[in-house]
């Protein structure tokens, strides 16, 4: 494959990836020039803009435009038997930007890592219709449907490669910066499953209605004992909600899968954005999220700035 000098590796995150926005602004001040973008789910989303011309201010302006309201059209249920949400619904957004483009197009050549449904395998495409390789990379299980493309079911490449570094070694190249937006586990709300009101509430009315005095004649004095008794419901554990489970899940699997890919495939510069506090689906809090990856890009500069000056020298 070709030799690339500089390769930017942008991580899985959901909307954490947003960061990656805040990381390509600094780069662009510090006028460096990015051979190859390798992303995995949101960061071959933001990767794929990247690749296409988008600037971090025009990236930016778009997910700033991302409210609440407009967060939960896009991420709203479409009741699908195979994914929550339907990627019909991503596809007619992605198409607003980035509609007929194929890859071998780009301007800066693109990697979007993905997994392969049926035999588990990592799959890299750098050939092919842009939106579809970027969906075939976000199509987190159960939250998004499998993507259909190329004659395979595809789902998120987070799975399997969720910091994919090894493919800037396998392209050779000689400067990788990295991104990691994804976090380890964290402590999450959880609620309690009792359905104590709604008996106690039967139990004080009929407590009510009992206490009657024409209607203790009729009823056995051990039955109304019975039924006047206070019973509360068994005291149940707490648990975390589906989605909270599935997104915790994930985040185990992806954080251990990147530790261990580090070991063997460090990069030359790891940017870690202070993301914690952010879930994976808080679209609206863009401006926050990519401010975040910024100063945590701001942190490297004079390391990032030492480095590229290396390779061009050397």
């Amino acid at each position: 494959m070709k030799k690339f000098k500089v390769a930017l590796v942008l991580g899985s995150g959901g909307a954490r990836g947003l960061a990656h926005i805040g990381v390509i602004k600094l780069l662009e001040k510090l006028n460096l020039k990015i051979d190859c973008v390798i992303g995995t789910s949101m960061g071959a989303f933001i990767g794929g803009f990247f690749c296409k011309g988008f600037n971090a201010n025009e990236m930016e302006k778009i997910a700033l435009s991302f409210d609440k309201i407009s967060t939960l059209k896009i991420l709203s249920p479409s009741f699908s038997r195979f994914g929550i949400i339907d990627t019909e619904k991503i596809k007619r957004f992605l198409n607003q930007f980035i509609e007929n483009v194929n890859i071998e197009d780009l301007p800066i050549p693109f990697f979007a890592i993905t997994t392969d449904l049926v035999t588990g395998k990592e799959v890299v495409l750098n050939k092919g219709n842009l939106v579809d390789a970027i969906i075939s990379s976000i199509a987190v299980p159960v939250l998004i449907k499998p993507y259909y493309y190329k004659n395979r079911y595809f789902v998120d490449g987070g799975l399997v490669n969720p910091l994919p570094t090894s493919i800037a070694y396998s392209l050779k190249s000689e400067l990788i910066i990295a991104v990691n937006v994804t976090i380890g586990p964290h402590r999450i709300r959880v609620t309690k499953q009792n359905s104590a009101p709604t008996f106690e509430k039967l139990r004080k009315k009929l407590q009510s209605e009992l206490s009657s005095w024409r209607i203790r004649n009729f009823i056995p004095e051990n039955l109304m004992s019975s039924i006047l008794q206070e019973n509360p419901a068994k005291k149940e554990p707490e648990f975390p909600k589906t989605i909270q489970t599935l997104l915790q899940s994930l985040s185990i699997m992806e954080n251990r899968l990147i530790n261990l890919y580090l070991q063997f495939y460090p990069p030359d510069i790891l940017i870690t954005p202070k993301i914690k506090s952010f879930t994976m689906l808080e679209f609206y809090r863009a401006e926050e999220i990519i401010e975040a990856g910024y100063k945590s890009a701001v942190s490297k500069a004079s390391e990032i700035k030492r480095l590229y000056k290396q390779v061009f020298l050397s």
